[in-house]
């Protein structure tokens, strides 16, 4: 039934959205919005796969920790840290990251975007802040390139430790963000175990669900915060949102 709703909804948006000779749409209203957000069904509960201020920060600890002996050790460290930024900052899934080029940073009289192909072969034009940047410039300087990209550089924006021009597929992406997880939880174990059992569980996808997360809980305003996403809806970023139940817990401590 929900696949059926879905299905419905998305022929009655695309109609909306088809402008005529006469410059509006075919009909004037989605019958089926209303369907949907009626709809309560288990998917439509909080992300929970998304890593605490905390858990992120033992996260970084561990990446800072990695070997840095020999010039492998050093690539392996500036990648690794350099990706975990990188699918935090911009929200990026793991295949989305592993398609990036260098090229795909452009400059603007704002500052940097990134521009690629997302989900579902659509085109995405998001903020690269000022963070993000920065990281990158630490990377591309440890490979002896140029701070910033050029217009149009075709490099891979992940670097395989064996030469600058040969990509990181999405396969390794999930192996090294794993091995980054696991180092962290064996590290904190003693001492935090519940964090350690929930980072067991994680993937590079919980970094885009944190990222996201993590800029709601600072207070960024949802409407960016689903634009940096890409989410259809702004209901779909709410699920992101922990604040409310924050305060439901602070609130309910005070008694």
């Amino acid at each position: 039934m929900r696949q059926t709703i879905v299905i419905l909804h998305c022929m009655f948006e695309a109609l909306r959205n088809v402008r005529g000779s006469n410059g509006l749409g075919y009909i004037s209203m989605n019958p089926f919005i209303l369907v949907r957000e009626m709809a309560t069904v288990d998917d439509e509960d909080e992300i929970e796969e998304a890593l605490s201020q905390d858990e992120w920060a033992e996260v970084l600890i561990t990446i800072e920790a990695l070997p840095k002996d020999t010039s492998r050790d050093l690539a392996h460290y500036h990648r690794a840290r350099w990706l975990f930024q990188l699918l935090y900052r911009a929200f990026l899934r793991r295949d989305e990251a592993a398609q990036l080029k260098m090229g795909n940073f452009i400059e603007s009289a704002d500052g940097w975007d990134l521009k690629f192909i997302g989900k579902g072969q659509k085109k995405a034009r998001i903020v690269a802040t000022t963070k993000l940047m920065g990281e990158l410039r630490v990377y591309r300087l440890f490979h002896g390139l140029p701070a910033f990209p050029s217009p149009g550089e075709d490099r891979p924006a992940l670097l395989s430790v064996n030469g600058k021009d040969q990509p990181v597929g999405d396969q390794l992406i999930y192996l090294i963000c794993k091995e980054i997880f696991q180092a962290t939880a064996d590290r904190i174990e003693t001492t935090k175990p519940a964090s350690a059992a929930y980072l067991r569980k994680a993937s590079p996808h919980w970094m885009r669900h944190t990222g996201i997360t993590h800029s709601l809980e600072e207070g960024i305003d949802p409407r960016y915060v689903q634009a940096q996403a890409r989410h259809a809806s702004l209901s779909t970023t709410a699920r992101y949102d922990h604040k409310e139940r924050k305060r439901w817990r602070e609130q309910l401590e005070r008694v």
